[in-house]
């Protein structure tokens, strides 16, 4: 299965370690998140450290659809990195999200009841005024707007965006993880950024 890859981003695994939750759209646009077991833990850097974001990947991969997140596949092998799409490529080819609200509402989070109206758990947006900024727990968080309303307070997880910065336009993929157990709702990361 070809994969053209649009987030790997920061991601707790279940054994307190860091890896990477990575994802991206294969041939019909559907998206697909590489996962390393069926409880939907991330992969470890080892097993993607010979791709970034934007190359396309040929793997093997199984479906583990959770809940709420059926895109969901386990990395059973990469079998070869084909070559690179530029972003423009890819949103000629498969656009980006055309939803009212940045998954269902204007906040940061969903609840439960909310999520259960998801479909899946990544979507590509169009923004305008990213901000990037580090927060009084020394977090990096995004603010930005869509379709005239604004966003604030979404969690940071691209790496390569560590830095406070302002975006006129950016593409960015919103990725929602697992409700965390103490927390009462899903929150929505900010995975990928792609400035215009």
């Amino acid at each position: 299965m070809k994969i053209v890859i649009l987030a790997k981003s920061n991601k707790r695994r279940n054994n307190g370690n860091y890896g990477k939750c990575v994802a991206g759209l294969n041939a019909d646009g559907d998206w697909i998140r590489l996962v390393s077991n069926e409880s939907g833990d991330s992969l470890a850097d080892k097993d993607c450290r010979h791709f970034e974001c934007l190359d396309v990947i040929d793997v093997d991969a199984t479906e583990a659809p959770l809940e709420y997140q059926p895109e969901n596949m386990i990395l059973e092998h990469l079998n070869r990195k084909i070559g690179q799409l530029p972003i423009e490529r890819i949103i000629e080819k498969f656009g980006t999200s055309d939803d009212k609200y940045c998954f269902i509402n204007s906040n940061h989070l969903l609840s439960e009841r909310e999520m259960k109206r998801t479909d899946n758990s990544l979507k590509l947006f169009d923004v305008k005024n990213l901000h990037i900024y580090k927060n009084d727990n020394n977090s990096y968080k995004a603010d930005f707007e869509y379709k005239g309303i604004h966003y604030n307070n979404f969690s940071m997880t691209a790496p390569c965006h560590f830095k406070e910065y302002t975006y006129d336009n950016a593409y960015i993929v919103v990725s929602i993880p697992p409700r965390d157990g103490g927390y009462s709702g899903y929150y929505k990361f900010v995975a990928a950024i792609y400035p215009i």
